[in-house]
């Protein structure tokens, strides 16, 4: 039987829901058969504020994450998040051996420097007309879904939260993860230059196989006889909203360092529950429960 494609928990940006990443898991729903499946992941900002910023969101996080592997057992999975979302993604990643989960395939960061370079929001939610401008520049349905006022007054409350969290969080020096991790970048992105993405690879190792460079999209990872991540982050033409411009590239990249990355032991090809990106859609709890 053939390997199962997997599947990634999907971490939203700031302000974003469970429908972030509707474009990506959209194109995989195309090709369900060779296509990871995508389960959206969100959590509600307020609840956790003053609870040491991210990390509290995260092992909630990564407790749902456990309970869906246990239920539904998959070959290989990934974690991924832009922006606000990677961080919260590689937190959640340092949750989870704690619950005797086994190891994600790979985290794929995006758009966001380096836990250790501190917090950087996109945009101030407290300003009506700046939060406006960052829908427009998200394009699609949210730069048009910006000209309603209620719309924007109804993100930037949901920005505030997050932005609050994100500026309560305080990076811990910790050993590397052991899985890869990738990060992606835009080559103009002001809010992420590639020295302080490169800083995210320090905090994974080696699993005996890089991500290789097959979308040609930049320079992919590489890794040290210790097992340290080394080289640099694989950037794409543009800046901050990237991956809007380039869905087809950063989901081939996504892919790539999804197969690049150790299977889980004990779960045999053909043990995936073979659902579609789409069918995943509804299979999953897309917000923090009651």
């Amino acid at each position: 039987m053939a390997e199962p494609a997997g599947r990634y928990y999907t971490f939203p940006y700031a302000g974003g829901g469970p429908a972030a990443y509707r474009p990506l898991s959209d194109h995989w729903a195309a090709r369900p058969e060779e296509s990871p499946a995508v389960v959206p992941l969100s959590w509600q900002p307020d609840r956790y504020l003053g609870a040491g910023g991210v990390r509290a969101p995260a092992d909630a996080l990564a407790h749902r994450i456990a309970g869906d592997l246990e239920r539904r057992p998959v070959t290989r999975y990934g974690l991924f998040g832009h922006s606000m979302g990677a961080l919260v993604a590689y937190e959640t990643a340092v949750a989870l051996p704690r619950l005797d989960c086994p190891a994600p395939a790979a985290l794929v960061v995006s758009g966001r420097v380096a836990p250790q370079y501190g917090f950087r929001p996109a945009v101030d939610p407290e300003d009506p007309a700046g939060t406006a401008e960052h829908l427009r520049s998200c394009g699609g349905a949210l730069a048009e879904a910006a000209r309603d006022p209620e719309f924007v007054d109804l993100v930037r409350e949901r920005l505030r939260g997050d932005v609050l969290l994100g500026a309560g969080h305080r990076h811990e020096e910790r050993p590397p993860l052991p899985l890869p991790v990738v990060a992606f970048g835009g080559r103009d992105d002001p809010l992420a230059a590639e020295g302080e993405l490169a800083g995210w690879l320090r905090h994974g190792t080696s699993t005996g196989t890089g991500t290789g460079t097959g979308t040609g999209t930049g320079t992919s990872t590489s890794t040290t006889d210790s097992g340290t991540s080394t080289g640099r982050p694989r950037l794409f033409p543009g800046g901050h909203w990237f991956l809007r411009e380039h869905l087809a590239a950063v989901a081939a990249g996504l892919e790539e360092a999804l197969r690049a990355g150790t299977a889980v032991a004990g779960v045999r090809a053909g043990d995936d529950s073979g659902k579609s990106a789409a069918e995943c859609r509804g299979s999953f709890p897309e917000s923090d429960p009651a």
